[in-house]
């Protein structure tokens, strides 16, 4: 399993921010019992203009009763592409059409990878929008240093003044 991470969407993945240009949730938020939180944190570590891709089994496809059946602990949490769409545009997305791919039902060979109208998975692919201003770095401005010599404000300019 090298370069995935495993993360339960309880704690913060340990990253910096906008450390990623791309990342790939396969499968990932239906299996966790905090999918906003998961979600959260994968939009915190991708950089303006990155791309983020999530995968999941379709709720109204017939891999759905497969999965709850093969599950041996919790039951994933199947959820609508339409419903990750709807977050990420909320989130500042562009979007690209969820798509349905795989075959319709669970078999043991010879299952078809591609898009399908009926498939039992979806894809969802999303750009991180980039911010509408970019903040310049500010420009080194050479300040006067007073010139020695002068008087401070408020100060006499001759001793016998303060004599009484």
């Amino acid at each position: 399993m090298a370069g995935d991470v495993l993360a339960s969407g309880l704690e913060p993945l340990p990253f910096i921010d906008e450390a990623f240009g791309v990342v790939l949730l396969r499968h990932a938020l239906e299996t966790t019992a905090r999918q906003d939180n998961l979600l959260d944190e994968a939009i915190r570590v991708l950089e303006p203009g990155g791309m983020i891709a999530i995968t999941g089994i379709h709720p109204l496809g017939l891999w759905s009763p497969w999965v709850a059946r093969q599950s041996d602990s919790a039951r994933p949490r199947l959820t609508w592409p339409w419903w990750w769409s709807q977050r990420l545009v909320r989130d500042d997305f562009e979007l690209s059409m969820p798509r349905r791919l795989g075959s319709a039902w669970p078999r043991a060979g010879g299952a078809t990878v591609g898009e399908s109208l009926i498939g039992g998975g979806y894809l969802l692919v999303a750009r991180k929008k980039r911010p509408a201003a970019v903040p310049l770095r500010p420009r080194a401005a050479v300040v006067p240093a007073p010139v020695p010599g002068t008087f401070a404000s408020g100060a006499r300019r001759h001793a016998r003044d303060h004599i009484s």
